[in-house]
């Protein structure tokens, strides 16, 4: 049998991997496709937006229709105030109600005698007889206004009676005699809920389970916190006694089932804000739940009309959908997605114990033997004549010259080490004859003996930056208190013979007494580069700026000297690179700088202001 090279290998596994992708894109989106027309077949949300529609509608033409009658209940309550002044106080409400109901089609209206002591002590709605407005505040507000303004006539808005169960609209004035008030309650008599409303959706959703519409109220005028304005049992009249504690008790079910409702939800105010909070960033909310064996999609959504804004109310429409199908189809749906998957996982452990026995395993060995630098035996790769077989063979003779080219490393370093050694030992002999040879001296030529003051300190420099280079990661260098003030005049001191050599001047700026936490050597490491630096590199005849100052927690010693402009800020604290290549120099000053700027935490800030390069050097004062 002829063996697979692993190229060939993952273009099988690719191609018996396309094949399964294909099947199961094809199997899971006609499932998909399956459900997803069962479910805009239900369309049971869609449905539930429409009630919530027709309802807004309906609540709508409700609230225009009654203010289509203004006209009519002013009409109406001046023929109550002639039928009463006529007839007095003591006569028939029962005939001025049906004489005001004459000639109006659909009105219903009943009357109302309010005394001074705001008490309803006649009328035609026995359910209201004795009523004290003095519990309700607005009310009794209103009431005394009209006692107090006898032209005064309050119109209220459309209100929802529960014990009605209907509409109504009150009209008050003061009674022409001036010992009471008169009150029309108009309703108009049509069975709202008989139109083709709910029941319309109903019929055609076979899926509609239930609903069922609450009101909750914030007005305080309301006489209760929440009322049912309707459900399926009042639709086919089959309740008629309204049972409020029933209500409150149906209304806090449905919050807790779809609402996560806080401690303080049983109050009014608190409860109209939370439950409008809830429905802000979704118009709906819905929940998924068995009951009874039937799976229940519940929904609840928010109805907002002008009667609702009349009232300060809010409309929840609680509606639930039989979705027991479409969870069977996806049930089924499931089960098949789990058998593809075990199939795809047994082809999926088979690839990979291909994968890691024609591949893992010798790349495994190849990695193994390449930590511990050593030759891989080819007696070792299951197929040497594949490409793992091949890649270990120009391993092998990779390592090989690898090994021999480090052993020629090895010989030169260790030849440059002591080169260098030698070379830093070797300075500090001529520069201690140069001391010597300096104190013994008397020439008379100053300019000759400035010159080899300056080559010293030029050289004793350059010795300092190649021997702090060499050992500073292998000798500690720790941090004691140090008068950084005095140290800086020491060593301008000692360069100031070789600014006079390359004819620069200093101005120097030192407050006396700053004190910083630093080892001494590494301190006159970085005042000694900087200063070499700016008397290199400053132009002929100029003025060199050093400064030394405290601000607040901090110290800022700063170099300033005319030059040209410094293009790469980053790459002159780099190793060997010299911003100016024409000058002499190591190119490693700098980086000796930044390599004690890190050591101590010490923060660089290079600027170039007006021809001048500045080099500042923020430092923790002690």
């Amino acid at each position: 049998m002829r063996y697979l090279n692993i190229r060939q290998l993952l273009s099988l596994l690719i191609g018996i991997g396309m094949i399964l992708a294909v099947a199961y894109s094809s199997v899971g989106y006609y499932f998909l496709k399956q459900a997803t027309e069962k479910a805009i077949e239900m369309e049971s949300l869609n449905r539930a937006y429409a009630v919530t529609k027709q309802m807004g509608g309906l609540y709508d033409r409700i609230a225009n229709e009654y203010e289509e009658r203004e006209d009519e209940m002013y009409l109406a309550l001046k023929e109550a105030q002639t039928y009463f002044e006529v007839n007095g106080r003591g006569a028939s409400l029962e005939v001025l109600k049906a004489q005001l109901m004459q000639g109006r089609e659909g009105s219903v209206y009943d009357v109302f005698l309010i005394n001074r002591r705001y008490i309803i002590e006649a009328t035609t709605y026995k359910e209201d007889l004795g009523l004290d407005f003095k519990g309700l505040p607005k009310a009794h507000m209103v009431l005394q206004e009209v006692f107090v303004d006898p032209e005064m006539i309050d119109l209220s808005v459309v209100l929802h009676s529960g014990s009605y169960m209907n509409m109504r609209r009150y009209i008050v004035q003061h009674a022409i005699d001036g010992e009471y008030m008169v009150q029309l309650g108009l309703t108009i008599d049509r069975d709202y809920l008989e139109q083709r409303s709910i029941l319309a959706i109903q019929e055609d959703v076979p899926t509609l389970i239930s609903t069922e519409s609450f009101q909750v109220f914030l007005s305080p005028r309301a006489p209760l916190d929440v009322e049912r304005w309707w459900t399926m049992e009042h639709h086919h009249k089959s309740v008629q006694v309204v049972d409020y504690d029933q209500i409150i008790r149906d209304f806090d079910k449905v919050i807790k089932i779809v609402l996560d409702v806080p401690d303080d939800f049983s109050e009014r105010e608190k409860r109209f804000r939370y439950i409008t909070e809830a429905f802000e960033t979704k118009n709906y909310l819905d929940r998924y739940f068995w009951r009874d064996g039937v799976y229940i999609h519940w929904v609840v959504m928010p109805l907002y009309s002008r009667f609702n804004n009349y009232n300060e109310s809010i409309n929840l429409l609680v509606m639930e959908f039989d979705e027991s199908a479409s969870q069977q189809t996806l049930m089924m749906m499931n089960i098949m997605v789990t058998l593809l998957w075990l199939i795809l996982a047994g082809l999926v452990l088979t690839v990979v114990w291909l994968v890691r026995y024609r591949i893992i395993t010798p790349l495994s060995l190849l990695q193994k033997k390449m930590s511990e630098n050593e030759n891989v035996s080819l007696a070792n790769v299951p197929y040497s004549r594949d490409e793992v077989g091949s890649i270990t063979r120009v391993y092998n003779q990779l390592l090989h010259d690898l090994h021999r080219e480090i052993y020629s490393n090895k010989v030169l370093f260790e030849q440059f080490k002591i080169f260098a050694g030698n070379a830093i030992h070797q300075i500090r002999t001529p520069l201690s004859v140069i001391k010597i040879a300096l104190e013994m001296a008397e020439s008379q030529n100053r300019e000759a003996e400035q010159q080899i003051e300056a080559s010293l300190v030029s050289i004793e420099h350059m010795y300092d930056t190649l021997s702090y280079m060499v050992q500073h990661d292998k000798v500690e260098y720790p941090a004691e208190k140090i008068d950084l003030s005095a140290l800086f005049e020491k060593r301008i001191a000692i360069f100031q013979v070789v600014a006079e050599a390359n004819d620069i001047a200093f101005s120097v700026s030192i407050e006396p007494n700053l004190y910083v936490m630093m080892n001494p050597m590494e301190a006159e490491y970085l005042i000694d580069n900087n200063i070499s630096n700016a008397i290199k590199f400053s132009r002929i005849d100029s003025i060199v700026s050093l400064s030394l100052k405290r601000s607040n927690d901090e110290l800022i010693l700063s170099f300033w000297s005319y030059g040209e402009a410094i293009h790469d800020v980053e790459a002159v604290f780099q190793r060997h690179i010299r911003e100016d290549e024409s000058r002499s120099g190591s190119g490693i000053g700098l980086n000796m700088v930044n390599t004690i700027c890190k050591r101590n935490n010490i923060l660089i800030q290079v600027d170039y202001v007006n021809g001048q390069n500045q080099f500042t050097y923020f430092i923790e004062a002690m």
